[in-house]
C-alpha cells in the first residue's frame, strides 16, 4: 500500500512536471528579467542618465500648468506624478482626462529634477515589455495573471509532491555525484539544488499565485456581493471615496507638503497621488518604497488646501490582516532590502530554472537511452532544448531591438514582441532540426553569451557611454546593467563549454561510453 502510494505520488510530480514544466520555466526566468524592470530605464533611454541635484525644482508650477492644459481637453478624473528616484531620476505626470466626446484618454509630462525643462517622452520599450511579459505574459490582464497565478498552484504541487516522494532528500542535501553519468549529474542538480532553494521557491510559488489569483477575486467578489459593482467593493475595501464639494480653492504647494511629509516620516516619497485638484477637499498622497520593511504602498495624506497632515497608513500599524496583502508584492519582486536582496532573487530565480530544466531531462533521459526512443520523446527532448535555451537569446535579443530603434519610433513595443517571439521559434525550430540536442545546448547558451556580453558595445556605440563613464557620472543603474551583461555572457559561455557534445551514457548507472551520435 505504502509503495503504490508512493507511486502515485511519483507519477503525479513527474507527469506534472511533464505537461507544465516548460510553462513554469518561461514564467520563472522572466521574472529573473522582470526584477530589474525599473533599473533597466536609464540604461534604455538616454536622455534619463540625469545626476539629481540635491536641491530639486520646485515641481508645483510645472504641475499646475500641466492640468490647467490637460482639463482643457476634458474633465480630470485621476492625477499622479512620480518623484525622481534613482532608476527614474525625473518627474513624471500622469492624468486621466474623460473627454466631452466620452472616452477617457491619459496625458503625460516629465521634466528634468534639475532644470525643470520638459523631457521628451518615449513609447514604452524594453522595461515595460519584460515587466508585463512576466505578470500578464503579454495577454489580456485577466487571462494573464490567471494563468501566471496557475503557474505558482502547479509550482505549489510540485514542490510538495516532490517532498513527499523524496523522504530521504534532506539527508542527500550534499549529496552530488558529478563525477558519474548524466542522468545522476541531472537528479543529484535537481534534489540539492531544490532543497537549498525550498524556502524561497515556496515563497515565489505562493505569492506569484496570490497575486495572480486576486485579479479573478476581485471581479468575483464584486459579482457575489455586490451585483457587479466593482467600484463599491473597492470602496468596501479602502473606503468612501472623496467627493467633490463644488467650492474652488487654492492648491497648497505640493513642493511644501513632501517637506512636511519627509520631517512626518523621514523618508522621501517616490510618488504622489492629487484627488479632487482645485476643490476644497483636495488631497495629496505621499507614498514611500517598501524599502525599510515588508509593506508596499505606505502613504501619508496632506490636505491639498491647508497643508495639514490628514491621516497616514505607515509600517507602525498593527494587524496581520493589514501586513499580509500588502507584503504580498513586495515580498514577491524583491522590493525590501536594496539591490541585495533582488541579487539574491536572482540566483533563487535561476536555480528554479535549473530544478525544472533538470527535472525534465530526468525524465527525458530516461527515455532517450538506447535506439528504441519514440520520435515523440526525441522532439519533446529537442523542444525542451529550444524554449529553455532559446528564451534565454530571445531575451537579450531584444535590448538591441530595442537599443537600435529611433527614439521617436511609434511601433517600439510590437517590434521588441517581434524579436522576441521571432527569435525565440527560431531557437526552437533550430533545436527541432538538429538531431543533437547536446550540441544544440551548446551552441544557444554560446550565442546567448554573445548577445549579453556584447551589451556594453551596444550601449556605447549607441550613446557613447562605456561602463566607466557611466560610474563616473554617477549613472550606476545603466552601468550596471553593461557589467551584468559581462557577467552573464561569461557564465553562459563557460556552461556552453561545460556541457558535453553527446549524449555519453546509455544506462543511468553505467560508467561514461561514448554513444554514437544521433
Amino acid at each position: 500500500m505504502e509503495q503504490e502510494r508512493t507511486k502515485r505520488v511519483y507519477d503525479l510530480h513527474a507527469w506534472t512536471g511533464v505537461v507544465c514544466g516548460l510553462f513554469i520555466y518561461v514564467v520563472s526566468l522572466s521574472g529573473v528579467f522582470a526584477l530589474f524592470g525599473d533599473e533597466l530605464r536609464t540604461w534604455e533611454e538616454q536622455e534619463t542618465r540625469i545626476a539629481v541635484a540635491r536641491e530639486t525644482a520646485p515641481v508645483m508650477p510645472l504641475l499646475s500648468a500641466f492640468v490647467a492644459e490637460t482639463t482643457k481637453k476634458g474633465r480630470l478624473l485621476d492625477l499622479s506624478l512620480n518623484l525622481p528616484t534613482g532608476p527614474e531620476p525625473f518627474y513624471l505626470a500622469t492624468a486621466l482626462v474623460k473627454t466631452a466626446d466620452g472616452p477617457v484618454i491619459t496625458e503625460e509630462q516629465r521634466w528634468h529634477p534639475n532644470a525643470g525643462t520638459v523631457l521628451p517622452l518615449r513609447t514604452k520599450g524594453l522595461s515595460y515589455w519584460i515587466v508585463d511579459f512576466h505578470r500578464n505574459l503579454m495577454l489580456d490582464r485577466t487571462l494573464g495573471r490567471f494563468l501566471v497565478a496557475l503557474s505558482g498552484i502547479v509550482l505549489l504541487v510540485l514542490i510538495v509532491s516532490g517532498l513527499v516522494m523524496h523522504r530521504k532528500i534532506f539527508q542527500e542535501i550534499f549529496t552530488w555525484r558529478l563525477s558519474r553519468s548524466i542522468r545522476l549529474k541531472w537528479q543529484d542538480s535537481h534534489k540539492t539544488i531544490a532543497v537549498w532553494g525550498l524556502p524561497c521557491h515556496l515563497m515565489f510559488a505562493f505569492t506569484g499565485a496570490w497575486l495572480g489569483l486576486v485579479i479573478i477575486f476581485v471581479p468575483i467578489t464584486a459579482m457575489i456581493s455586490f451585483k457587479g459593482d466593482t467600484g463599491a467593493l473597492i470602496e468596501a475595501v479602502l473606503g468612501p471615496q472623496p467627493q467633490p464639494t463644488g467650492i474652488s480653492a487654492r492648491m497648497f504647494s505640493i513642493d511644501e507638503a513632501r517637506d512636511r511629509a519627509y520631517v512626518h516620516v523621514g523618508i522621501r516619497p517616490d510618488s504622489v497621488s492629487i484627488s479632487l485638484w482645485g476643490d476644497e477637499k483636495a488631497k495629496y498622497r505621499f507614498r514611500y518604497p517598501p524599502s525599510r520593511a515588508l509593506i508596499s504602498h505606505a502613504w501619508i495624506d496632506i490636505s491639498a488646501t491647508t497643508g495639514r497632515i490628514i491621516d497616514a497608513r505607515l509600517t507602525d500599524k498593527p494587524g496581520l490582516t493589514f501586513r499580509v496583502n500588502p507584503a504580498m508584492t513586495t515580498l514577491h519582486y524583491g522590493q525590501f532590502g536594496g539591490l541585495w536582496i533582488k541579487f539574491l532573487y536572482v540566483v533563487l530565480g535561476i536555480s528554479l530554472c535549473l530544478i525544472t530544466a533538470t527535472g525534465l531531462m530526468i525524465w527525458l533521459e530516461r527515455r532517450l537511452q538506447g535506439s528504441d526512443a519514440r520520435v515523440f520523446i526525441r522532439a519533446l527532448s529537442r523542444t525542451t532544448v529550444g524554449v529553455c535555451a532559446g528564451m534565454g537569446l530571445a531575451s537579450f535579443a531584444i535590448f538591441f531591438a530595442d537599443k537600435l530603434l529611433p527614439d521617436s519610433a511609434q511601433n517600439r513595443i510590437s517590434v521588441i514582441g517581434i524579436t522576441y517571439f521571432g527569435v525565440w521559434a527560431a531557437a526552437v525550430l533550430y533545436a527541432l532540426l538538429r538531431r543533437n540536442e547536446y550540441r544544440t545546448c551548446k551552441e544557444l547558451f554560446a550565442a546567448t553569451a554573445v548577445l549579453a556580453a556584447g551589451l556594453p558595445a551596444l550601449n556605447y556605440i549607441v550613446t557613447g557611454d562605456h561602463v566607466l563613464s557611466l560610474l563616473r557620472a554617477g549613472h550606476g543603474y545603466a552601468a550596471g546593467v553593461d557589467i551584468a551583461g559581462i557577467a552573464t555572457g561569461i557564465v553562459l559561455l563557460l556552461a556552453s563549454i561545460w556541457i558535453p557534445a553527446d549524449r555519453l551514457t546509455r544506462y543511468a548507472d553505467c560508467k561514461p561510453v561514448a554513444a554514437k551520435r544521433p
